[in-house]
């Protein structure tokens, strides 16, 4: 319960900057994630590019391969050879789970070429998507504690009062993490990207093999599939990471015990999505926060987020920023929505 004489209630700009500033170091943060990310997918595009290569090597004649040639059963050397990979990337496996997984394709019965190497391919992918996973989760675990502690020092810090936060329980960190979103949780996004991921590798395998295609142009096409791949996975992480921000914030407004309510905040410009446009300066009681719905992200990449909401009547007299045609920032009246926002300074 905040106690002393309050400060900035009747301040939209204030809050809204002060709203702006920690999701936009949301953002600065995820910039060593998406580094990450960006490193696995390179090592893994490495490691899909010397599997097809080679396997050009061993069974091309002129840089090209003949599906006949490489739907033929695999003899007793390539047998060998297939299970020795395999027990290599058994013994690289960072659970147990995934070497449960390998295990079965090397357990494969009667293999032909192709599907030993999709195999392979399959097993090296495994690794990448665990990576993601690991880090992701530590992000977002960062991201909500940090969100959180930081969402009650502005408060009272911007009311002029003190305010007493709770610690942050570990389990409130869990559930914010696992919540799924539209019906899906994080963790399965993640991996439902990976098997789309393989899926579309064995597709242009095959059918780069059909066309007669050369081993750099096949090389060329993989390395396109897997940096579409690593776009769907930024853009999970971006997502979800405006999910827990979001959720963090709310969090912190409802254990000051201080608020009843927060307004929606969209961001004035010409990229703004027409679902965020109309929620622009909704107000939202805490009680009927739902992610997805009431609460951001309400899209993929939103950029809408969460303000303090303390009175209509505060919000006369006050200002907030916003940008014109031109792009340039400018202040417009606390109450503006993007409507009018938009009727006044881009239409016309």
């Amino acid at each position: 319960m905040a106690t002393g004489e309050y400060k900035n209630l009747n301040n939209y700009d204030y809050w809204e900057k002060r709203s702006l500033e920690i999701v936009e170091a949301k953002w600065k943060k995820e910039g060593a994630v998406e580094k990450a990310l960006a490193e696995q997918f390179t090592t893994s595009k490495t490691a899909v590019r010397k599997e097809v290569l080679d396997f050009y090597m061993q069974y091309g004649k002129d840089n090209k391969l003949s599906y006949t040639d490489t739907i033929k059963q695999l003899n007793q050397v390539e047998i060998s050879d297939y299970k020795a990979t395999m027990e290599r990337l058994y013994s690289q496996a960072p659970t147990e789970a995934i070497q449960k997984q390998i295990q079965l394709m090397k357990d494969a019965k009667k293999l032909n070429r192709l599907q030993a190497l999709n195999y392979r391919l399959d097993a090296e992918l495994l690794s990448l998507g665990y990576s993601q996973q690991i880090t992701m989760e530590e992000s977002l675990e960062q991201q909500y504690t940090n969100t959180y502690y930081q969402t009650g020092y502005e408060l009272s810090k911007g009311i002029g009062v003190g305010i007493n936060f709770n610690m942050l329980q570990t389990t409130a960190v869990v559930e914010a993490i696992t919540y799924p979103l539209r019906g899906v949780m994080f963790s399965d996004a993640i991996w439902d990207n990976r098997t789309l991921l393989v899926k579309n590798l064995r597709k242009t395998i095959t059918d780069g093999i059909i066309r007669g295609e050369s081993n750099q142009k096949m090389a060329r096409n993989l390395a396109t599939e897997m940096d579409s791949n690593y776009k769907n996975a930024l853009r999970i992480i971006r997502t979800e990471t405006a999910k827990v921000v979001n959720q963090a914030t709310i969090k912190g407004y409802e254990d000051t015990d201080f608020l009843d309510a927060f307004y929606l905040i969209a961001t004035l410009d010409n990229r703004t999505s027409s679902i965020c446009q109309k929620k622009d300066g909704d107000v939202v009681q805490l009680k009927d926060a739902v992610v997805g719905d009431t609460l951001p992200p309400f899209h993929p990449n939103c950029r809408s987020c969460a303000a303090p909401y303390f009175d209509e009547k505060h919000l006369a007299g006050s200002s907030r920023i916003a940008r014109d045609a031109d792009g340039k920032n400018i202040h417009v009246r606390g109450d503006m929505k993007y409507q009018e926002w938009f009727d006044t300074y881009i239409k016309e």
